[in-house]
């Protein structure tokens, strides 16, 4: 007979490792439009249940600036230029990156999707990164979250 302590323990813990596994900061909301030297990029990850406990890494011009959580976004201010953005994972073998030309004064909006197809005896983990428009952004992005930003190590 489980005692109603062990019940209560074994329900804040399973609800402590689903939060793990969703972003918890702030809601999105609308992007000011940035000065003519600088150009922003808005990365987000509609929450899904298909891999939600994992959390890829992802990169600018090869520097970690994010975990992407389940549900969760981040905007960089970057230069404007041409910039490699990409995802990494350890252990996944797989390959996420998109490229970005960004101009000043502008938002760039990425996607970051994820799929698991069953294949016998195991499975397949996708993850991609797109390009998408800001009106095609704006239909997901608001449901997400904000992840916090890596500081640059000195």
């Amino acid at each position: 007979m489980i005692t109603a302590a062990l019940r209560c323990t074994v329900v804040l813990g399973i609800a402590l490792l689903l939060q793990a596994c969703i972003a918890l900061g702030p809601k999105f909301e609308p992007l000011p439009t940035p000065t003519a030297s600088v150009s922003k990029i808005a990365v987000y990850r509609p929450a899904n249940f298909t891999n939600s406990a994992i959390t890829p890494d992802l990169y600018v011009n090869g520097a970690k600036v994010a975990s992407i959580t389940n549900g969760g976004y981040v905007v960089l201010d970057l230069t404007p230029g041409v910039h490699r953005i990409h995802l990494s994972l350890p252990g996944w073998t797989g390959e996420a990156t998109s490229f970005a030309t960004t101009r000043g004064g502008d938002v760039t909006y990425f996607q970051v999707a994820t799929s698991y197809q069953v294949t016998y005896p195991m499975g397949t983990r996708t993850f991609q990164i797109q390009k998408v428009s800001e009106v095609e952004s704006s239909k997901e992005i608001v449901e997400t979250r904000r992840v916090d930003i890596l500081q640059p190590k000195p």
